[in-house]
Order: C-alpha cells, then sequence, then structure tokens
C-alpha cells in the first residue's frame, strides 16, 4: 500500500488529493483538500498552509507526489505560471519536504491522462457520432485561461498527451481559429 499526492495548482484554486494506491491496482481516496492559490506567498507557503490542514507532506507517509499547474512545465520539475505571483518548482518537495518521487505536469496534460483512464466510462456523450480510436483526441477547457492538450496516436494502439498553452498565446483569435480548423478536419464540428 502507497500514499500518492495528486495536486492541480491553478491561478485561482489549488487542490489537494490524498490517493491510498492499494495492492490490487485500485486507488482510495483518503483527503481532499481547496485552497486558494492567491493567498499563498510561495509553493512553499502553499505546500506548508496543505498541510497546517492534513495534508501529510512527509517522506515516511507519502510515497509519490504530482502537480498538475496550470502553464508550461520544464523538464518535469520547474513552472513559471503567468496567473500566479510565484513559481512552482518540485525540488522544493523534494529538497523541504523530503518527497524524492515529485513531479510536475501541466494541468490539462492530467486531463489528457484522465481521458484515457477508467474514468471515462462514465462521460456522458454530449453529441451524437462515433469515436474514430485511432484519430488524436482534443481536450479543452476553462479555468483562469483556456487549457488545451491533445492525446496523439503512438502507433501501438494507445496515446501520447501533448500540452498546448492556446489560452496564454498573444493572439489567442489565432489559436481559436486553428482549433476550429483542427476539430473540423477530426470531423468534430461542421
Amino acid at each position: 500500500m502507497k500514499k500518492i499526492i495528486a495536486a492541480d495548482i491553478g491561478g485561482t484554486n489549488s487542490r489537494f488529493a490524498v490517493f491510498i494506491a492499494h495492492e490490487d491496482g485500485t486507488l482510495e481516496l483518503s483527503r481532499s483538500l481547496w485552497l486558494e492559490t492567491q493567498k499563498a506567498s510561495s509553493f512553499s507557503n502553499l505546500l506548508e498552509l496543505a498541510s497546517a490542514q492534513g495534508v501529510p507532506l512527509s517522506p515516511d507517509i507519502i510515497d509519490a507526489a504530482v502537480f498538475a499547474v496550470a502553464g508550461p512545465v520544464a523538464g518535469k520539475a520547474y513552472s513559471a505560471p503567468p496567473f500566479i505571483p510565484w513559481d512552482i518548482d518540485a525540488q522544493v518537495l523534494r529538497q523541504e519536504f523530503g518527497i524524492k518521487n515529485s513531479w510536475l505536469i501541466n494541468d490539462f496534460v492530467a486531463q489528457a491522462y484522465a481521458c484515457i483512464s477508467p474514468i471515462m466510462a462514465a462521460a456522458l456523450q454530449v453529441l451524437p457520432g462515433e469515436v474514430d480510436q485511432a484519430a488524436a483526441k482534443v481536450v479543452i477547457g476553462a479555468g483562469t485561461a483556456l487549457g488545451q492538450a491533445a492525446l496523439l496516436p503512438d502507433g501501438k494502439g494507445g496515446y501520447v498527451p501533448a500540452p498546448s498553452e492556446d489560452g496564454h498565446a498573444s493572439f489567442p483569435s489565432l489559436g481559436y481559429a486553428h482549433k476550429v480548423i483542427v476539430l473540423r478536419r477530426l470531423g468534430c464540428l461542421s
């Protein structure tokens, strides 16, 4: 049995979840917490606030931590999100809290992974149509900005998530126009 922290650090809210990973591969949610991101003065301070409210941040308890952040991520370890006044660095988790297995991913890469997880069995179809299992998939959603990721076929029957930061583009309408063209070519729009 292992314990994993999964967190979503957005420009408005930060959501933390602690999961117990059982030997049979199932996950059990044991703790969750929402904090206002802007109330923290730094990533380290955000983690201290979470810890003070019951999120365990000790290597004796936590085996791994993955933080999905609203912005581009460099090297699975660093992000300077556009709507957060401080940087996010996985080294803080490793050095200050001792959690060696810790990574950052883009928040919509996390959404893309969710789209290829068993949770999708509960998804509701919005528009009629048939899914082409060999085609690319697009994940788009609004938060503090517009998030987007793609699921690209890997040639082996699976998908590889690819992040995008179209919501932070200097000319976002071009990004929107490009999305419409891509969605039309994929048969998602008429």
